[in-house]
């Protein structure tokens, strides 16, 4: 600084003052270039090594395992590689690969490189080594090659059951806390073996959580619960126990459920996120039952209905909604809490768990037919019911299956000439329609007993009142919806004769031929 000054008291002049901060600016802009050169020489020098450390690696791995380079296999090993080649040794590498030859042959070998590169940081004797005889315990070696080739991150499983006494203990804790078979733990262990790495102490916790939980449940019956949810959901048990215990809260909280219907039929929703999962499918079903407790009372009756992708509900409610829109017209006033959906999320919520297009479509346009709906537009000069309004009647018709339940029904009544079906299943123009109450009945239950009960009284009866009551036929209401005491009564039947023939007659229906004989020509079912 004091040069500074020198210069300027003896050469006053600007600029000459200028020429010396110009002098001082060159000495620092050359003393940077300088800098950023050496820099650029050590980083160059750097890279240099980093390739030829890396090339050095692959070649190694290669050459041990006999392979040849191929960018679609080794790219993920190269790549790691190159991220973590600092941190990893050549004495690393080669610990590792002697780890996988030792027990491998080299190309499972090559496989779980070429899939888990990671592994490579794994210390062999005290991380690998544990963990292959941890595997081969729950696999047996035989299977376990089976096992890595369809998993190869099988090797970096991490949790604290490593060593056989771990193993033993969560075994010892299946059998003794949940009384599983050695056949039950044995399928989980092929299932879900990370379970066998979770400590027996937060096992514990967790049961203990779901124990305390079921108030309304026995220790016997809360351990049945909780021994079915292992077995169908092992994964759950190695969440922690708060996460568990947050969503137990919402579940109960929002969605009206209980801890005892959560662990008896719906575990599952215990590993389904709150935000990203069960908050939006519960908005889109209030906005078609807005009343809470009404919506708690459909998802009690099937909470499964939580555990179903949003897409996938979306896709039936809109489904529904364009069966509303034909019948009821685009204008319509109808809002979605009164709505077709609505009636069916309420009244029969395991048809949402359907399959949309191989169990409900095919179901309701076979219904479609058989109620004379030539199409899902029903004009409102039709003297029939519309689509729309035949299955709110009794949406449960949708649940029961199509060629097991529906159809044969269907079959009988035509046949017994209650409708009139044409060889396309179409109704008749002059046929009256059937509710879906009445294609519901049970065919094998009440229907055919009670037809052919009938008829083999129909002539034989010696009350001539009761004969002419008969002449007059089997009422639909008598045949479908009435009790068995009030069929008797109705035309004075022996109520202890006909429970006899229900008896003998129903496994005859059921599991014999001579139900398909009946059907196909009306011939007498022989009891």
């Amino acid at each position: 600084m004091w040069l500074r000054w020198v210069v300027f008291l003896i050469f006053p002049s600007s600029t000459l003052v200028k020429s010396f901060l110009l002098i001082r600016g060159h000495r620092y802009a050359h003393t940077r270039t300088v800098a950023l050169e050496e820099q650029l020489q050590k980083t160059h020098h750097k890279n240099t090594r980093t390739n030829h450390k890396v090339r050095g690696l692959l070649d190694h791995v290669l050459n041990r395992l006999h392979q040849e380079w191929d960018e679609t296999k080794w790219s993920r090993l190269r790549n790691y590689l190159y991220r973590s080649q600092e941190k990893l040794t050549e004495e690393q590498v080669k610990n590792v690969l002697d780890f996988l030859l030792q027990h491998l042959d080299e190309t499972d070998a090559a496989l779980v490189l070429q899939q888990s590169p990671r592994i490579l940081r794994k210390n062999a004797k005290t991380s690998l080594e544990p963990t292959y005889q941890f595997l081969k315990d729950l696999y047996g070696e035989s299977l376990l090659s089976v096992a890595l080739k369809r998993n190869p991150d099988l090797l970096l499983t991490r949790g604290a059951g490593y060593d056989g006494g771990v193993l033993e203990l969560v075994e010892v804790f299946l059998a003794e806390e949940l009384a599983l078979s050695q056949r039950q733990i044995a399928t989980i262990k092929k299932d879900f073996p990370v379970l066998f790495q979770t400590p027996v102490s937060k096992l514990l916790s967790t049961v203990y959580l779901f124990r305390t939980r079921m108030e309304h449940q026995t220790h016997e019956q809360a351990t049945v619960a909780i021994a079915k949810m292992m077995l169908l959901h092992p994964q759950i048990f190695i969440l922690s126990v708060e996460s568990i215990e947050h969503r137990i809260e919402f579940l109960v909280k929002e969605c009206g459920l209980d801890t005892d219907s959560i662990v008896r039929n719906a575990g599952f929703l215990l590993g389904l996120s709150i935000e990203e999962n069960l908050e939006p499918k519960l908005k889109l079903l209030s906005a078609y039952i807005p009343n809470r407790e009404m919506l708690a009372t459909a998802l009690k009756s099937h909470p499964q209905i939580l555990g179903l992708a949003q897409d996938t509900l979306q896709a039936k409610f809109s489904y529904f909604d364009r069966i509303d829109a034909d019948c009821f017209g685009t204008n319509s006033v109808l809002t979605a809490d009164d709505s077709l959906a609505s009636r069916i999320l309420l009244r029969a919520t395991p048809v949402l768990s359907l399959s949309l297009e191989k169990n409900i479509i095919p179901k309701i346009e076979f219904l479609a037919k058989v109620w004379g709906i030539e199409s899902l537009d029903t004009s409102p000069r039709s003297p029939r019911l519309s689509l729309s309004e035949q299955l709110r009647q009794y949406p449960s018709i949708l649940s029961l299956s199509l060629g097991g339940n529906i159809r044969p029904t269907v079959e009988f009544y035509n046949r017994t000439s209650y409708i009139e079906l044409d060889s396309s299943w179409r109704l008749q123009p002059w046929s009256i329609s059937l509710r879906g109450r009445d294609l519901a009945a049970s065919l094998s239950n009440r229907l055919l007993p009670r037809w052919h009960f009938f008829h083999s009284k129909l002539f034989s009866k010696e009350d001539s009142n009761a004969q002419r009551a008969m002449q007059k036929g089997l009422p639909l209401h008598i045949l479908v919806s009435a009790t068995d005491t009030t069929f008797c009564d109705e035309f004075n039947f022996d109520a202890t004769e006909y429970s006899v023939f229900k008896r003998e007659a129903i496994p005859r229906l059921k599991f014999s031929s001579q139900f398909d004989t009946w059907v196909k020509t009306g011939r007498p079912i022989d009891v």
